[in-house]
């Protein structure tokens, strides 16, 4: 266990850790307090306590607790638990059934319904639960697993080993601030950074690892200044998707290389503030995942935080230079995706001939160079 202590505006903030395991799973508690008034104690004390929590466990062990809540009155009804529970099993690789020893219902109705209370007992072999009311609470707790610790209700988070060498160094999982789609993920770490446009065998670096490609015997290249976010999402199965930047190629030749999939977006789709310049005109964010329907859901939620602040207007290229082509079928299929595309944003297309534009808009001739001669 290792504490730090630090002082902002008036705020003491105390991080504590302690490391635990549930069988072969190995955890990190988590205790943050943010206390304002030194003299009131925060209420998961005054819920939690050893006086109010009577759970018979050692001071030197760990009891599991799962923390579920309801947002509305007479929400939390057997089907609706069942399915929660379901999808946390199915879902999260930091939830197990042993959290479900001890249960915590944040419900409006504190007298909690005597059959979910039951239904947990038989289905998941609780032995404990408690009925609070949010308006108790006076913060949001965060459904999902803990532990209480020292009278504190601690945030379980579950730690693994980095074989790939992916990562930069182990770090303490947190919730991001900001968007929609900050709020829904868990940020984990930073992956190691790689030169630009350069690629980094792992047989190579000696003093400081690259990535390894999990594919093959192990020893292959992830590929690429972003190659350790496809190697990352390639090698772990607790990850959903990492997050890259592409340049000429950072990005698409990491997905190819470690067989995962990736899309690089357009500059107008999402704000690049944060990302450190390579070449502006080229520079963008990028996105690993393992699966195309995931791709699709994830680049969704990343990018309609932004949408409404970014929309840029729709417009329709049709390039004269290269169009028509001869092969009619071909023709047919893009007179059709062109036609669509213009029902669809409700715009016309702008024919362009790149040649005929040069020949209107030629910049003029540079000056000429002066004459060693003339210069005084």
């Amino acid at each position: 266990m290792s504490t730090r202590v630090a002082a902002q505006s008036g705020f003491h903030a105390t991080e504590e850790y302690r490391l635990f395991q549930i069988e072969d799973a190995h955890y990190i508690a988590l205790l943050l307090m943010l206390v304002s008034n030194p003299t009131s104690l925060p209420i998961t004390r005054a819920l939690l306590g050893r006086q109010r929590l009577e759970i018979d466990y050692p001071a030197d062990q760990i009891a599991p607790v799962a923390v579920i809540a309801s947002s509305r009155p007479n929400e939390l009804t057997q089907s609706p638990l069942n399915g929660l529970v379901y999808n946390w099993l199915g879902l999260d690789d930091v939830f197990r059934n042993d959290f479900l020893q001890n249960v915590i219902l944040i419900t409006h109705d504190e007298k909690a319904p005597s059959g979910i209370q039951e239904s947990l007992r038989t289905s998941r072999n609780t032995e404990w639960s408690q009925a609070i009311s949010p308006d108790k609470i006076g913060r949001d707790i965060s459904p999902g697993p803990f532990v209480p610790w020292k009278g504190e209700l601690c945030k379980a988070f579950r730690l693994y080993d980095d074989p790939q060498q992916a990562f930069i160094v182990a770090t303490k999982p947190h919730t991001a601030p900001g968007s929609t789609f900050d709020r829904r993920m868990s940020r984990l770490e930073h992956s190691k950074l790689g030169s630009l446009i350069t690629r980094e065998e792992p047989t190579e670096s000696a003093d400081y690892q690259a990535a390894f490609n999990p594919r093959g015997d192990g020893y292959q290249s992830a590929w690429s200044s972003s190659g350790r976010s496809g190697a990352a999402l390639a090698s772990y199965e607790y990850l959903d998707f990492t997050l890259a930047t592409d340049t000429t190629g950072s990005s698409r030749r990491p997905a190819l290389a470690n067989g995962v999939f990736q899309i690089r977006l357009s500059q107008a789709a999402l704000s690049l503030d944060g990302i450190v310049p390579s070449w502006k005109p080229f520079d963008a964010p990028a996105m690993f995942t393992k699966d195309i329907v995931a791709l699709e859901k994830w680049v969704g939620a990343w990018i309609s935080a932004e949408q409404e602040e970014r929309q840029s207007k729709i417009s329709i290229i049709y390039p004269a230079d290269f169009l028509p082509v001869s092969n009619q079928a071909q023709m047919d299929f893009l007179n059709a995706f062109e036609a669509d595309m213009e029902s669809t944003h409700g715009v016309k297309k702008t024919v362009l001939s790149i040649k005929d534009l040069w020949k209107r808009k030629t910049p003029p001739p540079p000056p000429p160079e002066a004459d060693s001669d003339d210069i005084d």
